[in-house]
């Protein structure tokens, strides 16, 4: 478990003020929660250690005591937030965090609970984004993801860059912990360019950090190294103790992959004395059992089992009672070590099955490595070579995975520079789509306005034409609505005009006589008027000429020559303005477009429809809903 960064999730630990007064009832004993330093802490006599676990219960006593009391005042905090103002909130909310942190697993694990219940229902998000944020500490991967991922997106549209720059750096801290360096790299990048565009200086440096992280991972110590310590000359690190720890950790884990182990002692011890320096919260004293177990692990690898051992012994218990379970095969395999170093094989193998049992709750490959490693030496001097062996293949196959790993994330590390860049152009390729959509929109918008204008006009237009041809149809003149042309003639009902000699047409037109074709307009206009032939649907040319006792080529020509339209028009101007009057008058309540159609001389509503709109230019519905406003207007009565 050679976690970066691993002790402290968080860039936003918050420090709450505790005793200190024990670190004078034991003068220089290495307490096991505020220490000295390691150089006074190797002296523990056994009276002395029995102190030490008197001071352990008293600290312990001292945090029922101190943090047993939140759980009445976070009920009350979270009241406030439900009934306050929501832009009145700001400090409660931190204050909510900070409990959060500072209070035992269990508790900032009920209250995470809490505040993910409540919280997403509020007007503000921003408690409901902090809580997600700094919540994900107590979910397993996907999940944890999967919360950061909702944070991020809720930043974005609150368009909130503290909360969004967090969401990215917990986000490149996940996949860090899940040796997912290039993933890590693009939100550590995103975070550092978010906190330069703001100018928040602390921010970058976090991101500088969660980069050099990556480094480490992909093996580039050398670049990694450069990075910290650049962090650690910044005035704002130093003065940061929690900060200070992490990059200390960072580095003593440097110098464990570099084999120099002295090195790396020194920095842990650098970390854990700092302890000893400062007043913590919960959230600080649970880096101290990854510290001790890497203590643990540096002194094996020194060789050095007696001062391994005294890490053991304080840094196991306090593991348990801070309930830091994912330490705890670590520290058995260091003492199974241990044992086996002194000869002890049946004892060293109960501690190797306590740790293989944790390793399956809490997987990690170099827990196994290490595992699978003691394993093959106990079974060896034990003279078990079949599950030596075993143990020996188990080793190899995690080995393999190790390395594979390892070069995956050299690989992926080599990419993630590219990987980063396409997700910035998507990210200005969303930005310049948002504008572009913007910009649609309001050119929507706009044509809209323009359409709907428009339309008022049209239909005003409308409204005025229906009245004129209102008076129209009531004029007793016998006035043109519209011309179809001849082409569109036979589509309707007088396809006998298909079967006339055009030549013989232009000649009997040229024979007929003006006498002659008033005589036949007389007698159409009487037989129009008077008798409405028009409104049989069934009128043809030739019927019509039967009527009037002459023959069609005759009246067609008369038609021609008096109305200067063809048959058809002439006979649908009477019936379209038939059906206007119809319209006009009450009749019309109790006729539908068909009915209306039939009485006008039409045989379809459908063909009625096509010659209303071409004679008046609207729709017969049209003209039955603005009727009475189009006669108002043209003053028709």
């Amino acid at each position: 478990m050679d976690k970066i960064g691993q002790s402290y999730p968080s860039s936003l630990f918050f420090r709450i003020k505790l005793v200190n007064f024990y670190n004078r009832l034991v003068g220089n004993i290495f307490l096991v929660t505020f220490g000295e330093s390691w150089a006074m802490a190797i002296f523990i006599t056994t009276f002395q250690y029995l102190k030490m676990i008197k001071i352990l219960i008293l600290f312990l006593f001292l945090q029922v005591l101190l943090f047993g009391q939140y759980g009445n005042k976070t009920d009350s905090l979270i009241s406030l937030i439900v009934k306050s103002n929501p832009g009145n909130t700001s400090d409660i909310e931190e204050e909510l965090i900070k409990i959060m942190y500072i209070s035992i697993y269990d508790s900032a694990k009920t209250l995470s609970d809490k505040l993910l219940k409540v919280t997403p229902d509020l007007k503000n998000k921003s408690l409901y984004i902090k809580t997600l944020i700094h919540s994900y500490r107590f979910y397993p991967f996907d999940e944890k993801i999967k919360m950061l991922n909702e944070a991020t997106e809720l930043a974005l549209r609150d368009e909130n860059n503290y909360l969004l720059n967090a969401s990215y750096v917990f986000k490149a801290i996940a996949f860090r912990d899940n040796s997912m360096a290039d993933s890590a790299l693009i939100f550590a990048m995103k975070s550092r360019d978010l906190s330069l565009q703001y100018g928040n200086v602390e921010d970058v440096s976090g991101a500088l950090q969660l980069i050099a992280d990556v480094h480490y991972y992909a093996g580039e110590y050398e670049d990694a190294e450069i990075i910290y310590k650049q962090i650690l000359h910044q005035e704002n690190y130093q003065n940061s103790n929690w900060r200070f720890k992490i990059i200390q950790n960072n580095l003593g884990l440097i110098k464990i992959k570099e084999r120099k182990f002295d090195e790396s002692e020194n920095y842990f011890l650098n970390s854990l004395n700092r302890y000893s320096n400062s007043k913590m919260s919960y959230a600080d004293s649970s880096g101290l059992p990854y510290i001790y177990r890497k203590l643990l692990e540096v002194s094996l690898l020194q060789k050095k089992y007696d001062k391994a051992n005294e890490y053991y012994n304080i840094g196991k218990p306090l593991t348990e009672k801070l309930k830091q379970t994912i330490e705890l095969s670590g520290y058995y395999i260091g003492k199974a070590e241990i044992l086996y170093q002194n000869g002890k094989y049946d004892s060293s193998l109960i501690y190797l099955k306590r740790a293989e049992e944790l390793e399956k709750s809490y997987p990690d490959l170099k827990f196994k490595i290490d595992l699978y490693t003691n394993y093959s030496n106990v079974y060896g001097e034990l003279g078990k070579y079949a599950d030596a062996n075993k143990y020996l293949l188990l080793l190899l196959n995690s080995t393999r995975e190790a390395d594979s790993l390892f070069n995956r994330s050299r690989l992926m590390h080599t990419f993630a520079e590219h990987n980063y860049e396409t997700a910035a152009k998507q990210r200005d390729n969303y930005l310049r789509e948002r504008n572009l959509y913007i910009a649609i929109l309001i050119l929507a918008a706009i044509s809209l306005l323009v359409i709907i204008i428009f339309f008022i006009r049209l239909r005003n237009s409308y409204k005025i034409l229906i009245g004129k041809n209102v008076q129209l149809a009531l004029s007793p003149n016998i006035e043109s609505f519209s011309h179809i042309s001849d082409d569109e003639q036979n589509t309707f009902n007088d396809n006998e005009l298909e079967k006339i000699d055009i030549p013989e047409i232009e000649k009997k037109r040229r024979d007929i006589d003006n006498e002659k074709i008033d005589e036949i307009i007389g007698k159409l206009e009487i037989m129009m008027t008077e008798d409405k032939v028009y409104l049989e649907p069934d009128l043809s040319l030739i019927s019509l000429a039967q009527k009037l006792k002459t023959n069609r080529t005759y009246l067609l020509t008369a038609i021609q020559k008096k109305y200067d339209k063809n048959f058809l028009n002439f006979i649908n101007d009477y019936r379209i303005k038939e059906a206007i009057k119809i319209i006009s008058s009450d009749e019309v309540k109790n006729l539908n477009m068909a009915g209306i159609a039939n009485k006008a001389g039409f045989n379809n509503r459908v063909t009625f429809t096509k010659i209303f709109k071409q004679a008046t230019g609207v729709s017969p519905s049209f003209f039955i809903n603005n009727i009475e406003a189009s006669r108002a207007e043209a003053g028709i009565h």
